[in-house]
């Protein structure tokens, strides 16, 4: 066993000058490698105008799942579909039918909200969370976010470098009779991976759904809450959009009382997201229905139709 042991010493007993160029520079390649292909997977497709994308996929690409239920309440109920129940806590309930051009998601809520759902609950509704599944779904397809494999990917990268720290925080302790260089290395390298790679992006959105959504800001600016939109003026379709594009800000400036019953948060966009996605909305797949993203190319479909009025 000393044997063993010795010999094993001996192989890692190697001096900087041959360790550490061959450390440093295997670290930057891969470095390098992974940086250049964490780019390339978060590149998405360029092709994709913001005029193809919906009111609710905007939601879900500015705030993720739960953003896309919030611009889906706000066209439902300047639609007259659904409102609060006074003094229920948040329940929803039902005050006029759906029209023929309501979306999947709309259908799902508005069935949620006859059963008498809290809106802050609806995420957990089987049927609208199969909604939302499908509109990620097609997001992926039309490249605006990355897909699991994708973040995986990236993922790996990262545990990959943290090896390569750990290799250097090794050879320092068993190498440590030259004292400080030594010592500086892993730690640039730690700091480094930390920074580049283990830091998870503010969104996962790929840079042509940054680009898709930029877009879509620029040329729908008469909606922003700063302008004090008329959603009377706007209809449906408008506090959908407006929701989607600017946050659930949106819905406090046109409707802080509705906000309010439903417990939506004022402000929730891309920068309050979290989990795997945007809004961490992603939840188990299903066939129930169908999305207004299914598929490979951004649906045509919003939630531009007002409902009916209470019969």
């Amino acid at each position: 066993m000393a044997m063993n042991l010795g010999s094993v010493t001996g192989l890692w007993d190697v001096g900087s000058s041959m360790f550490l160029p061959l450390y440093l520079g295997s670290a930057v390649v891969l470095l390098v490698a992974a940086v250049v292909h964490r780019h390339r997977l978060l590149a998405g497709r360029s092709s994709v105008p913001g005029s193809a994308v919906t009111a609710q996929q905007a939601a879900y690409l500015t705030g993720g799942g739960r953003l896309a239920i919030y611009a889906s309440l706000a066209a439902l109920h300047v639609g007259g579909c659904v409102a609060v129940a006074p003094a229920s806590g948040g329940r929803l309930v039902v005050t006029g039918a759906l029209p023929a051009g309501a979306t999947a998601l709309d259908v799902a809520i508005h069935q949620a909200a006859g059963l008498g759902w809290p809106a802050d609950r609806l995420g957990e509704h089987d049927r609208v969370a199969a909604e939302l599944a499908m509109l990620r779904t097609g997001l992926e397809r039309a490249g605006l976010l990355p897909t699991d494999r994708v973040r995986w990917t990236i993922r790996g990268w990262a545990h990959l470098m943290q090896v390569v720290v750990i290799v250097g925080v090794f050879w320092f302790f068993t190498q440590s009779s030259d004292g400080g260089f030594h010592l500086l290395l892993p730690i640039i390298a730690l700091s480094t991976a930390v920074t580049i790679l283990l830091r998870r992006p503010k969104t996962w959105r790929t840079r042509a759904g940054d680009r898709a959504l930029a877009n879509l800001r620029a040329g729908q600016a008469h909606l922003d809450p700063a302008q004090n939109p008329s959603w009377r003026v706007y209809g449906p379709g408008g506090a959908a959009m407006g929701v989607g594009v600017f946050g659930s800000g949106a819905l406090w400036a046109a409707d802080p009382g509705f906000a309010s019953d439903c417990g939506i948060p004022n402000q929730l966009d891309s920068s309050s997201t979290s989990g795997g996605g945007p809004g961490g909305g992603t939840c188990a797949g299903s066939s129930t229905g169908s999305s207004s993203c299914g598929s490979s190319s951004c649906g045509s479909s919003s939630s531009s139709s007002s409902c009916g009025s209470s019969g």
